[in-house]
């Protein structure tokens, strides 16, 4: 069985079992470009149960090599940060812990804790540690000052020629998000799916 019917498999096993929004279409989508790639260091802003994380860490484990920093406070209040009122009652309704314990448990069971670097922060605090990275998942807070700001704080991070992937491309509200990102990196794919929209670009200065 190749890499890319592995990542299929781990996915179809996997994502049923969790919460959150990640198609396994992205799940592959991405495990493929860290599959091509190959990856040492990356950042994945905006966990919640980890769908995405796992996908990126288990295309690692692949790979033989790369860690995944998996960025998330787990925090009401970064949740509804700028949010409009409806999705901040959403939000404040969640049991936060419960959904960390459960990614927890979800990156034990599928085996690949040692490519995951846990950081229950927010992602501020995290990039300002966290090494240069070679691809960046931004998938937080889409509202617009909290997305623009995961642009800004992890753009200068992300090493020339690595890869952003970018959630929700079609929210009006992630528009000045991605404005600034057209200005250091060239579009590579848009993947319009069922439970999101994502593009993936190149930084190239």
């Amino acid at each position: 069985m190749g890499n890319e019917e592995n990542v299929v498999q781990f996915i179809a096993e996997q994502f049923p079992k969790m919460g959150g929004w990640c198609d396994p279409q992205k799940g592959l989508e991405i495990a493929k470009l860290v599959l091509k790639s190959k990856p040492q260091r990356i950042a994945e802003v905006g966990v919640f149960e980890g769908k995405s994380t796992l996908a990126l860490a288990y295309a690692c484990k692949l790979n033989g090599s790369g860690i995944v920093y998996a960025i998330d406070s787990w925090k009401k209040e970064d949740c509804i940060d700028d949010e409009l009122m409806a999705n901040q009652e959403w939000w404040a309704k969640l049991d936060f812990d419960g959904h960390y314990e459960a990614f927890v448990r979800h990156c034990v069971r599928s085996e690949i804790v040692r490519h995951i670097q846990f950081c229950r922060m927010s992602s501020w605090d995290a990039s300002r540690f966290v090494p240069d990275i070679d691809i960046v998942h931004i998938d937080a807070n889409h509202a617009e000052w909290p997305s623009t700001s995961d642009v800004v704080n992890w753009l200068p991070k992300l090493k020339v020629g690595g890869y952003l992937i970018m959630d929700d491309v079609n929210w009006d509200s992630t528009q000045t998000a991605i404005r600034f990102i057209e200005k250091r990196c060239k579009f590579e794919s848009r993947f319009d799916l069922k439970e999101s929209s994502f593009s993936i670009y190149q930084k190239t200065k």
